[in-house]
């Protein structure tokens, strides 16, 4: 039995392909179903649901570069809801699905494709702001989404202000998404370099 002609995709190649579509279809679903832990469709833009829907975004196009943003743009996100429950938020099963679904979702992306070569935490930054700036213009103040109006309930006695509290988190998210992108370049693999059996072939898909 001949095997596929120079050029042509193999089969572990396009097996690899539709898994990682089916992946990005089923993480953009849930992040479609967010709102049914509060029953508000502005929970959809909360940065760390959004980022489950870049994360199937990413795998949909077969973008190396969206899925590396994607990651810190979750991890960052995922931090804040951390701290949030660390603070006596109430954890439900579908928020705890939601979130750690997401970070899982979005760490299987840049561990089967690879790191991309060029640097992208600039885009989970700019991102951020944007959807925070967003927020301000868009939702209701009452609601604080993404803390674009206010300190987040709990917090208020360590901080003076909301100046203040803004920067702290503008640096500290910063900060936080540069080390992990070191790490991923120290640590991660290229993509197209070669890996695990079953790995997409290198080739496969592209910077974007």
């Amino acid at each position: 039995m001949s095997g596929p002609l120079p050029g042509e995709p193999s089969s572990g190649a396009e097996g690899g392909a539709a898994l990682e579509r089916g992946v990005g279809v089923a993480a953009i679903a849930g992040y479609a179903l967010t709102p049914l832990l509060d029953g508000d469709p502005y929970d959809l833009l909360w940065a760390c649901h959004f980022g489950l829907f870049l994360s199937g975004l990413a795998l949909l196009c077969r973008s190396v570069s969206g899925s590396g943003a994607a990651f810190l743009w979750v991890a960052y996100g995922t931090s804040l809801w951390f701290l949030d429950a660390l603070n006596g938020r109430e954890l439900g099963p579908l928020t705890l699905a939601v979130h750690l679904g997401g970070l899982g979702v979005a760490s299987w992306a840049v561990w089967r494709r690879g790191w991309p070569e060029r640097w992208v935490g600039w885009r989970a930054v700019a991102g951020i702001l944007a959807l925070q700036q967003l927020c301000r213009w868009i939702t209701p103040p009452a609601l604080n989404v993404n803390l674009a109006f206010g300190i987040r309930a709990g917090w208020e006695g360590a901080f003076s202000d909301y100046l203040a509290y803004t920067a702290l988190l503008c640096a500290g998210g910063s900060a936080l998404i540069l080390t992990l992108e070191l790490a991923c370049r120290r640590w991660l693999p290229r993509a197209g370099e070669a890996r695990r059996p079953g790995a997409l072939v290198a080739g496969a898909g592209g910077e974007a």
